[in-house]
C-alpha cells in the first residue's frame, strides 16, 4: 500500500484489540454452530426432504443476466482519463486536496497552491504569502469567492491575489496541524490536531471547542462538512459531531458497540468511532472510516463494508457527497454510489487503461477506461460540470464521458472499445503560466 504524510499514526493502535476481537468472535461462530446442530433435524429427514422437492421441481429456463441500471440523476459513467503531473504545471504530484468554484479548479500539493483556469495552471507557494507548503484542505467562500486553504503549518486565506495567515501563535487558531476546512457563512471552520477552531470573519476572532467543551473524546479531529445550516465533523475517537447553529451546541454520533474495527451490530449508527471524512447533501449524510462507510439520511443508518457489500476497500480518505449519493475515496480505487448501485473506477496494473466495475441490482459489469487514472490510492474527488477530478499522490486525475455513445450504459455513458486516441482529442492540453505571469 502506498503511504502518504497523511496517513495517520493512529492505525497501529488500532490493530492492538484484534486479537481479543477475533477470540470473541471465535467463541460466538462456535455457539451459533453448537445452535444450529441442536435444532437442525436427523440427517436422513433433510435427504429426504430434498430428493421430494428436486423430484417435483420444474426445469428452470435459462434467462440472459440482467445489466446493472443508475437512478435516473446519476452521474454519467467516467470512461476517459487523464493525468496532470508537474510536467503540466502542478507545484509536485502529491496532490492532498481539490475543490471546483465555477470554471475554477483549486488543488493543494505538499508544494503549494495551484490554480487550473482557461487551460492554465498557476501556482503559489510559501514564497508568494502561503502560510505553509503543505496543503491538506481547500474551501471556497459562497460569498466573496475567497479560498480557505488549510495546511500542517496553519491556514491562509487567499483574497485578491494576497495571502492573510492564521496560526496557534499568531491568533487564536488550535493547533497549526489542519486536517480539514470548511467555510459557513460569516463562520470558517478548521478541524485540528487539537480540537476544532471556528473564525468569526465579521469580528476577526476564533473560538475553540475541545473535549472540554464538546463531546469529543479525543481531539483530533479530521473532517468537516458544510451544508446549509448543517455542520458536521468527524472526529477520532468521537464518531460524527453536528452542530446546532440555534442552540450553539453539539450533538454526538457515535459507535453503540464501542468497537474501534468491528461493527457488531449492522446498521445501527456509525460503522467506527474512528471517522475520517464526512459529507452532506439533500438531507443525507455520509460518513467515511477505516473500516466501511456510513449513510445517515436523518432516521436510518445504513452501512457499508468490502465483506457485506461492493465497496472496493474499507479504507476511506474523504467522502464528497453528490445529491443523495456520493464519491467514496478509498486505497484501492475511486467509488461512487448511491447505497443499491456501486461504480469503481480502477486504475489498473499497467499504465494503459484501467476499468469501471458497476454493481447493481442486475449484476456486475466491467467497462474498460480509455486514458490512465494517476493512482488507486485516491485522498480527494471532485466534480466540475461534466468532469470529475481526483487527488492522489501521483498527480491529478481528470475523468470524462464517453464521447462515443453507440451503446448505453449507466447514465447513458458508452462501453465500447473506443479508440484510445480518441481521449487525447477530447482533453484539451494544458499551458504552464509560470510565476511572475499570472493573469
Amino acid at each position: 500500500m502506498h503511504t502518504t504524510v497523511l496517513e495517520m499514526p493512529h492505525r497501529q493502535a488500532h490493530r492492538e484489540g484484534r486479537a481479543t476481537a477475533r477470540l470473541v468472535l471465535l467463541v460466538l461462530l462456535g455457539w451459533v454452530v453448537a445452535l444450529a446442530l441442536a435444532l437442525a433435524p436427523p440427517l436422513h429427514a433433510q435427504a429426504g426432504t430434498e430428493a421430494g422437492a428436486q423430484a417435483q421441481a420444474p426445469m428452470a429456463t435459462p434467462t440472459q443476466p440482467a445489466q446493472p441500471t443508475q437512478p435516473a440523476d446519476a452521474p454519467p459513467l467516467f470512461t476517459e482519463w487523464r493525468t496532470f503531473t508537474t510536467a503540466d504545471g502542478l507545484p509536485s504530484d502529491v496532490v492532498f486536496s481539490v475543490v471546483a468554484d465555477g470554471d475554477t479548479l483549486w488543488a493543494g500539493t505538499d508544494n503549494g497552491l495551484a490554480r487550473y483556469k482557461d487551460g492554465k495552471w498557476t501556482s503559489w507557494g510559501r514564497e508568494d504569502g502561503l502560510v505553509y507548503p503543505v496543503i491538506t484542505s481547500l474551501a471556497v467562500d459562497s460569498d466573496n469567492g475567497d479560498l480557505w486553504i488549510g495546511t500542517l503549518g496553519g491556514v491562509s486565506r487567499f483574497s485578491g491575489g494576497r495571502f492573510e495567515s492564521y496560526t496557534q501563535m499568531t491568533s487564536g487558531l488550535a493547533n497549526d496541524v489542519v486536517y480539514a476546512i470548511a467555510s459557513a457563512g460569516r463562520y470558517v471552520w478548521a478541524a485540528t490536531a487539537a480540537g476544532a477552531s471556528r473564525f468569526d470573519t465579521w469580528k476577526d476572532r476564533w473560538e475553540i471547542f475541545t473535549n472540554t467543551n464538546a463531546p469529543m473524546h479525543e481531539i483530533w479531529c479530521y473532517g468537516l462538512a458544510v451544508d446549509g445550516d448543517e455542520l458536521y465533523m468527524a472526529v477520532w475517537g468521537g464518531g460524527v459531531l453536528r452542530w446546532d447553529r440555534d442552540r450553539e451546541r453539539w450533538r454526538d454520533y457515535r459507535d453503540p458497540d464501542g468497537e474501534l474495527e468491528l461493527d457488531l451490530l449492522r446498521d445501527d449508527g456509525p460503522v467506527s468511532d474512528v471517522v475520517a471524512s464526512v459529507s452532506h447533501a439533500d438531507g443525507v449524510l455520509w460518513a467515511g472510516t477505516y473500516f466501511g462507510v456510513n449513510r445517515f439520511d436523518g432516521r436510518r443508518w445504513s452501512s457499508f463494508a468490502k465483506e457485506d457489500s461492493p465497496l472496493v476497500s474499507n479504507f476511506i480518505n474523504f467522502v464528497r457527497s453528490e445529491g443523495t449519493g456520493a464519491w467514496l475515496a478509498t486505497d484501492r480505487g475511486l467509488v461512487h454510489t448511491d447505497g443499491v448501485t456501486w461504480i469503481t473506477y480502477s486504475h489498473g496494473q499497467s499504465a494503459d487503461g484501467g476499468t469501471a466495475k458497476i454493481d447493481g441490482p442486475g449484476g456486475e459489469r466491467i467497462v474498460p477506461l480509455h486514458g490512465s487514472m494517476p493512482s488507486d490510492y485516491i485522498l480527494g474527488v471532485v466534480r466540475r460540470g461534466d468532469e470529475v477530478w481526483t487527488a492522489t499522490e501521483h498527480g491529478l486525475g481528470l475523468g470524462r464521458p464517453a464521447t462515443d455513445r453507440t451503446a448505453s450504459g449507466p447514465g447513458g455513458a458508452a462501453a465500447t472499445d473506443n479508440p484510445r486516441s480518441s481521449s487525447a482529442s477530447s482533453i484539451s492540453s494544458t499551458e504552464h503560466t509560470a510565476k511572475g505571469d499570472r493573469s
